[in-house]
């Protein structure tokens, strides 16, 4: 556990949505960094959000229930509509916050109205958050999001933001335990490419199921992969009921910033989502999503593995969904040198 004995700022954005209600308490009573760090929250609302999702009122419940709580992690609780207050001096940044789609939206009016909320944001983090400040994107079609986010963020390196990836990796290792009928956490090397979308495609080909490489794991065979657990991945989020989504998605979210947070080092690697720059043949200036290992505080991507042609036509076509998704937002991003 950590034991800094200091202060830190939490921003929550979309801390009315279930995903941010479930990671509040969560983050005051010390889940990310244990005894001795004192957690400051800001739970930011964007003035829109907050009729449709829970009124100001409500809010301020949630910061009633912190405080009944008598967290000993918890220090002061900010609620606000502006970012540039939530943002400022902040340390680490959950933006959970996204337009929820109405009747008759399309997929490219939802890109662009998540868009404007997140170029916004990233200007307010990139003027008052602190410079080393880490922004993990999980709001849905975080990949994109992350994208818009950075680009407005200039004053910042790219190193700063990442998107959420681990809870597709904890859903593939959810669904093999399961089908193995073994510990989730003999389950090493799975590596999600891409998009947090349907189009993510969850590679087994360098994974170990209690040692042993996958597809050599009795039961793991390529008609299973194709058609079972490749789809059963890509769809959990359309086929899951959003209220059993919030909680592991919360869980996600601190066990990734952790991960990213972390002194120590790591052998294995883990899939975080991060700005491409040309690895593995990946259009640059995607955030994709790739086999990450961290090591004092830092990503690096590991860019050795070998890719069959199966998994190279996959990784292509979450490639392209991602080039779209840029191409449709376009307007929000600066087209300044990021790497």
């Amino acid at each position: 556990m950590f034991n800094y004995n200091k202060t830190v700022n939490i921003v929550v954005a979309g801390a009315a949505g279930r995903i941010g209600y479930s990671t509040i308490f969560r983050l005051a009573a010390g889940d990310l960094f244990g005894d001795g760090v004192t957690v400051n929250l800001r739970l930011l609302e964007v003035s829109e959000a907050i009729p449709s999702l829970m009124n100001i009122e409500l809010l301020l419940g949630v910061q009633l229930e912190l405080e009944e709580c008598n967290f000993n992690a918890l220090g002061e609780v900010i609620i606000t509509e502006d970012p540039d207050t939530a943002f400022g001096d902040a340390d680490y940044v959950f933006m959970m916050g996204t337009t929820p789609p109405s009747e008759g939206m399309n997929r490219s009016d939802l890109l662009i109205n998540n868009a404007k909320i997140f170029a916004e944001h990233g200007r307010s983090i990139g003027n008052f958050a602190h410079p080393d400040v880490k922004v993990l994107v999980v709001g849905h079609q975080s990949n994109t999001n992350t994208l818009v986010a950075l680009h407005n963020a200039p004053e910042l390196n790219h190193e700063n933001f990442s998107g959420m990836m681990q809870l597709d990796v904890s859903r593939a290792k959810s669904i093999i335990s399961n089908y193995c009928v073994v510990p989730h956490t003999s389950i090493n090397g799975i590596v999600i490419w891409g998009n947090h979308s349907t189009t993510l495609y969850p590679d087994l080909n360098h994974a170990q199921i209690k040692g042993i490489p996958s597809f050599k794991y009795p039961g793991i065979t390529d008609n299973w992969y194709i058609e079972n657990f490749i789809p059963e991945v890509q769809n959990r989020d359309t086929s899951a009921n959003e209220l059993l989504v919030a909680a592991s998605a919360a869980n996600a979210a601190i066990q990734q910033m952790k991960m990213w947070i972390s002194k120590g080092g790591s052998s294995l690697w883990d899939s975080i989502a991060v700005l491409s720059s040309g690895q593995y043949g990946i259009e640059s200036d995607l955030i994709f999503s790739f086999p990450i290992r961290h090591a004092k505080g830092r990503l690096y991507i590991v860019n050795d593995l070998d890719i069959d042609e199966y998994s190279m036509s996959m990784i292509k076509l979450t490639e392209a969904e991602l080039i779209q998704e840029r191409d449709i937002v376009k307007k929000f991003l600066f087209r300044h040198l990021l790497v």
